[in-house]
């Protein structure tokens, strides 16, 4: 006996097909694969600086997982919780580190997971120990810093001494240093018609 499907079953078969495609498709743009089985860690860090969802998890350069999601661990302390999706085929080693790394020189971000050898392994749910890498624009701003300071320091000198010659320059000053190197003209040419005398 044949199976005959209606109009309206073929219609919402169609459109089932269309939403799982769609749903795969979102997902895979954002960079998850959510055929692939992934296990979960935490990390804590103090500062996420511009750590996104969907940022990369990588071992030695090669992505490994994804960035799943950001949170508020502690609202006193200010420390967030990193939730990490690691690719199962990866085992994370008991030395292994979670570091906060920039990418590329406009400020993109991921998690590099340093790995050492160990004969115990993490389970999927733990929290991995964190470090913060220093990118390069934090260093040029530290290095910069003393700079920064010492023209502030000069600015503000070169402003107390604007206010003194202000203050010095004032209008009745002016008068009286016109009215000296007047004087001092003709002392000048006083001297130099007596040296014409003699």
């Amino acid at each position: 006996m044949k199976l005959k499907l209606t109009r309206e079953t073929k219609i919402g078969l169609f459109t089932l097909t269309i939403l799982v495609v769609m749903f795969w498709g979102v997902n895979f743009l954002k960079g998850k694969n959510i055929f692939s089985p992934n296990n979960v860690y935490y990390a804590i860090f103090k500062s996420v600086d511009g750590l996104k969802n969907t940022d990369a998890v990588l071992i030695n350069g090669f992505k490994v997982g994804l960035v799943k999601n950001i949170e508020f661990h502690d609202l006193k302390s200010g420390r967030f919780r990193v939730v990490l999706l690691v690719n199962k085929k990866y085992s994370l080693p008991r030395n292994t580190t979670a570091k906060l790394v920039s990418t590329d020189i406009m400020g993109g971000k991921a998690i590099k997971l340093e790995v050492a050898p160990d004969s115990l392994f993490y389970q999927p749910g733990d929290t991995l120990p964190t470090s913060i890498e220093v990118g390069l624009l934090d260093q040029l701003a530290y290095q910069m810093s003393p700079v920064k300071e010492k023209a502030e320091v000069m600015m503000s000198e070169i402003a107390k001494t604007l206010v003194v010659l202000q203050e010095v320059l004032n209008d009745e000053n002016k008068k009286n240093l016109s009215e000296g190197i007047e004087n001092l003209n003709r002392t000048l040419h006083n001297i130099a018609n007596l040296s014409a005398g003699l």
